[in-house]
């Protein structure tokens, strides 16, 4: 997916978190968004997830405006970001099979195929033998894994597309 940012500019009552971005990521492409507490990071990356609408300024998606789409295409184009959370964000009152079932369950995926696709994840990132175990038993790594298309397991990092 083509990913652009044009003059984007997201202002709140702190002022101003981002301040006339403008970025292309071209398919493919890697980013590292890099800077000190406060600067932006985190609004910036929810602004290109579709998450938090831009005061002014575009966020284009293989050339579409990704807030002037209907919802439901939105949502669904939303389905190719996903999110590491610095602080693992899981569940701990579920255990690790129901936690990567929830987002499925969420987008209204049936019980069993979310159930098929949650275990077919957690194989893929080598976390086939901890489906019932709680997040507390988890190494920080292994809370942090997800698939990446077409090879390994553990990855970094705040987004991916």
């Amino acid at each position: 997916m083509e990913i652009c940012l044009d003059n984007v500019v997201v202002s709140g009552e702190r002022g101003r978190a981002l301040d006339g971005v403008r970025l292309l990521l071209e398919p493919g492409a890697h980013a590292l968004v890099l800077g000190p507490s406060g600067a932006g990071k985190t609004v910036l990356l929810k602004v290109i997830a579709g998450l938090l609408p831009p005061t002014s300024g575009r966020v284009l998606w293989d050339g579409e405006d990704a807030y002037s789409l209907p919802e439901a295409e939105r949502r669904r184009a939303q389905g190719r970001f996903g999110m590491v959370f610095q602080s693992d964000a899981l569940f701990d009152s579920l255990s690790v099979l129901r936690n990567v079932e929830l987002p499925l369950r969420n987008r209204g995926v049936g019980e069993e195929e979310a159930r098929e696709r949650a275990r077919s994840a957690l194989e893929a990132v080598g976390l086939g033998d901890a489906e019932l175990k709680r997040p507390e038993d988890l190494s920080g790594g292994m809370k942090k894994r997800r698939h990446r298309p077409g090879g390994g397991g553990q990855a970094g990092g705040a987004a991916r597309r």
